[in-house]
């Protein structure tokens, strides 16, 4: 009985890690077809970053409604819709030759990426078990790296060969069976359509201040990395290799490591893991020392979101959940549009160098924040 109480693997478990698996390969898969898509339809790189970047703009302002949606309609139903509409607008992309279209299309995404993410993330914390929740959070959150990963595997070649267009229309069959079984599930928790269910969690600001620094090496590695990684005669798919496979192991091996080991304490090792894997990257003199930063700065970054949630979600009551998890993920969103800027300005300014230490500087600013603030203020009382 012990055990049943502690399963973390269940069918509600392996539906919901289904829905968000099958829109991140989607979404991995089309994302890199974009830059040559976009000039196709006669656009050039400033329309190439308003429609890659435009997403993040929706998703950031949605999210604080998820709360909200999830406690009148029950998460499951959120879920199947947002991955449902998510397919069209992927499949909306390869049907479309209008720079405008796409651009709204584009904002549709980021709405349901935001909702997506928000729904099942709340959801599954609440149905797993107290002792095993950072795991849970830890599996979910894998779905980005695995669509980064795999997305581009069949998405690029295939596109070579019957074109871009076509292969969003395929991407777009994925997430719309991702999210069919969802309508399966049963929500659990009461739902609450009289009282005021909160849209952002003043609770997890000082975790979102971590996070929101902690989103700079992931526009470092998309933007930076491409051009740096060549000087040292490294081939840039390295680079990703290893930052998804890190990533992966991690996360799967040892996603039980804030339960066991202390999220205060994974949340302290993931920052130092990532100011040092920047600073490596900063001042690698060849293609070999690079690619060990990038091993070491993605070891962090893999704990750093799961420990950062653990804190948060302690103690809750269930309808906060959705407001703590939708205010981490908009710092995170929120931490890339930023950051974008940031690298890329130090980068022309200064160089990549530049830029890499930079980021790890931001790091130690993250560090100070996570000592100053974050640990003392979401400390377990009593």
């Amino acid at each position: 009985m012990a055990r049943d109480k502690d399963r973390l693997i269940t069918r509600e478990f392996l539906t919901l890690v289904g829905a968000a698996f099958s829109y991140f390969i989607a979404y991995g898969a089309t994302t890199p077809l974009l830059p040559a898509y976009v000039k196709g339809m006669g656009g050039n790189d400033l329309a190439v970053g308003i429609i890659v970047g435009i997403m993040a703009a929706a998703s950031i302002a949605l999210r604080p409604l998820v709360g909200g949606w999830t406690a009148r309609w029950g998460a499951p139903k959120v879920i199947m819709v947002a991955g449902i509409v998510s397919g069209l607008t992927f499949a909306g992309y390869g049907l479309t030759d209008n720079l405008w279209v796409l651009g709204l299309l584009r904002l549709v995404t980021g709405a349901c990426h935001g909702v997506l993410m928000v729904a099942v993330i709340s959801h599954l914390t609440l149905q797993a078990p107290p002792s095993r929740q950072s795991e849970a959070a830890s599996y979910i959150s894998l779905g980005p790296y695995l669509g980064t990963a795999l997305g581009p595997l069949f998405s690029l070649p295939l596109a070579a060969v019957i074109g871009e267009g076509r292969v969003m229309l395929l991407a777009a069959v994925l997430p719309i069976l991702g999210a069919i079984p969802v309508a399966g599930l049963r929500y659990r928790h009461i739902r609450d359509t009289g009282s005021k269910v909160p849209k952002v969690s003043l609770r997890a600001l000082p975790a979102a201040l971590v996070l929101t620094l902690g989103a700079t090496p992931i526009m470092a590695l998309n933007a930076i990395m491409p051009q740096f990684a060549p000087e040292l005669a490294l081939p840039t798919e390295w680079i990703f290799l290893t930052y998804s496979g890190v990533m992966l192991a991690i996360r799967l091996g040892l996603g039980w490591l804030p339960d066991r080991f202390g999220a205060e304490r994974t949340a302290v090792l993931a920052g130092v893991l990532i100011v040092v894997g920047m600073a490596v990257c900063a001042f690698a003199p060849n293609g070999a020392l690079l690619l060990l930063g990038v091993a070491v700065l993605s070891a962090g970054m893999s704990m750093q979101y799961p420990s950062l949630l653990t804190m948060a979600v302690r103690n809750t009551e269930p309808r906060e959940r959705a407001a703590i998890v939708a205010t981490l993920t908009m710092a995170l969103d929120f931490g890339l549009l930023v950051g974008g800027f940031f690298v890329g300005g130090v980068a022309d300014a200064y160089g990549y160098r530049a830029s890499l230490a930079g980021v790890a500087v931001l790091g130690v600013g993250a560090l100070l924040i996570l000592f100053l603030v974050t640990i003392p203020r979401m400390r377990p009382r009593g």
